[in-house]
């Protein structure tokens, strides 16, 4: 999925062909504070459960340029970093900061120390009276975030400074045949 010059691309991990998308859309979403959140949504066939998977995450641009309003907030000794967290059925598997100047695309999940193993498909999710954005039950959620960062007075911590959140991409899995049946895939 793409949002502005980011894109998040699920891939099996031993794969170089990507996990096909389907019906891709863009919501405005509040998120726990209040604030407005591009949350773009698809669907995509579940792998049978437990499979490895990567996230494989692009700027289309060089070097990525902050926004004005983390611009604003930064202080003298403050930087900022790119911070992606990934959350499986409303449960954090990953978070990592990475450097505005670094090389992209970064690949997650692609090591044994950073393993992303796909979620059983619930069968709930078919039980729900309305669809929600949101919902964490059935999502692979990879979140994207600008934050200002320093070292602690210590030197040894990173101390963490405001965060403007850019997007949230939203994969919801079922197996193909239920996405078939709904007219949301095809074979």
């Amino acid at each position: 999925m793409r949002y502005g010059h980011w894109d998040v691309i699920l891939f099996p991990r031993e794969s170089l062909i990507p996990i096909q998308e389907f019906k891709t859309v863009c919501y405005a979403t509040q998120d726990e504070y209040g604030r407005q959140l591009p949350t773009l949504t698809c669907y995509v066939v579940s792998l049978p459960p437990s499979t490895p998977f990567k996230v494989s995450f692009h700027s289309w641009i060089s070097k990525p340029k902050p926004s004005a309003l983390i611009e604003s907030q930064r202080k003298g000794s403050q930087r900022v970093v790119y911070t992606v967290h990934i959350s499986i059925d409303g449960t954090r598997v990953f978070h990592d900061f990475f450097e505005v100047s670094s090389k992209w695309p970064i690949e997650i999940g692609d090591q044994r120390k950073s393993s992303l193993e796909f979620p059983p498909f619930r069968q709930t999710v078919l039980m729900q009276s309305c669809w929600d954005p949101r919902e964490k039950l059935g999502r692979i959620k990879i979140f994207l975030a600008e934050q200002l960062v320093s070292k602690s007075s210590a030197g040894t911590d990173v101390e963490w400074g405001h965060k403007n959140d850019i997007v949230r991409f939203s994969f919801e899995h079922a197996p193909r045949d239920i996405l078939e049946q709904a007219g949301i895939s095809w074979p």
